[in-house]
């Protein structure tokens, strides 16, 4: 299967997320969602993920593009004292410091994801699993070479790729937990804590899906050696 099969299927808003690093009042968005500082494009084609940005007056030894996890980042940082050309006639050209920071969902990493699932790693029998497209949850009853086979509680068999799979998680009440509080790091908002913690005070609510993009990139990549 050529990775450009892999990738036919459902894109959602969230597998790309973007945050404009420079300002500190922002938080990671969909990528859709904000008027890039840069034009920009992002496709996939048979080898891969791409991103096309375009700089006006910088070269691509000026950009600075790093991997840090599930997070990918370009950037540019404008020297304090500029060198002009000493030709220059007419410098209408502004160049600015930035750093541009995008989120990318985990089942763009394929290969490691693969490596895993093969290695038994991850997606085991009678594990509780939910997939993204469909929102139906259940446990694992059978591993295929790159698919699932889940039934429900209700006892409805699913079949799905492991690309559009995720683990879920059980948010204990408060009323289990007796824990009616939480220190202030734990309230931030737009954190995984602070989602949990208010999940955790609604009856009905504790059922949740357990993706925190970060942590499951990490989880799933392949250990370095």
């Amino acid at each position: 299967m050529s990775t450009l099969e892999i990738f036919e299927r459902h894109i959602s808003p969230f597998d790309i997320l973007f945050r404009n690093h420079f300002k500190s009042d922002s938080t990671f968005q969909p990528v859709g969602n904000f008027k890039q500082p840069h034009p920009l494009n992002i496709f996939y084609d048979d080898t891969g993920l791409h991103f096309e940005v375009a700089c006006t007056g910088l070269t691509k030894k000026d950009v600075v593009l790093d991997i840090e996890g599930d997070t990918l980042k370009i950037s540019y940082t404008k020297p304090e004292k500029e060198e002009l050309h000493p030709g220059i006639i007419h410098n209408g050209l502004s160049k600015k410091s930035f750093d541009l920071r995008y989120k990318i969902a985990p089942k763009f990493d394929w290969q490691n994801l693969r490596e895993n699932y093969v290695s038994g790693k991850i997606f085991n029998v009678n594990q509780l699993v939910e997939n993204l497209n469909t929102g139906l949850v259940g446990r694992v009853i059978r591993r295929g070479t790159n698919y699932l086979i889940c039934v429900t509680e209700d006892g409805m068999m699913f079949k799905s790729w492991i690309r559009d799979l995720t683990e879920k998680k059980r948010v204990k009440r408060a009323s289990e937990t007796g824990i009616y509080g939480v220190p202030s790091n734990q309230r931030e908002v737009g954190t995984s804590a602070q989602r949990e913690y208010a999940q955790s005070m609604v009856p009905g609510q504790e059922e949740i899906i357990n993706f925190n993009i970060k942590e499951f990139l990490n989880k799933y990549r392949k250990k370095s050696s």
